[in-house]
């Protein structure tokens, strides 16, 4: 996994063969910029099991 300043992503698991990248930047960052991590990395989890199970 690499993190970007400002919230841009690029994760990848090996298992599921799935690569996730987000480029969008979230200014404020600094306000609440780790549980925006946080809930992120949880999304992109549930997208690599998803696709997993089908």
């Amino acid at each position: 996994m690499a993190i970007g300043i400002y919230n841009q992503y690029i994760w990848v698991h090996p298992e599921s063969k799935v690569v996730i990248a987000k480029s969008s930047a979230y200014p404020d960052y600094d306000l609440d910029g780790t549980l925006k991590t946080v809930k992120t990395i949880a999304m992109f989890r549930s997208i690599a099991e998803d696709i997993t199970e089908q």
